[in-house]
């Protein structure tokens, strides 16, 4: 269990490569981000409190600070 899931989309990681990932989630618990992945294998790990759908939005996890925005 995780405190928020941020889950189906696009994903734009902070990586060197700045890769995407579309239809992806992002797992965040006691205010660090846990995992990052498509949705399909995040969800399949983690169950969250709270779930944010990101359908149709672009998630920068490399940005933000995810309890103070979504808290």
């Amino acid at each position: 269990m995780v405190e928020l899931l941020v889950e189906n989309g696009r994903i734009v990681t902070m990586n060197p490569t700045r890769e995407t990932i579309d239809d992806g989630a992002v797992a965040i618990d006691d205010g660090e981000i846990v995992d990052v992945g498509s949705t399909t294998d995040v969800t399949d790990r983690y169950d969250g409190d709270r779930v944010v759908d990101a359908t149709g939005h672009a998630v920068l996890p490399g940005f933000i600070d995810p309890p103070s925005v979504f808290g």
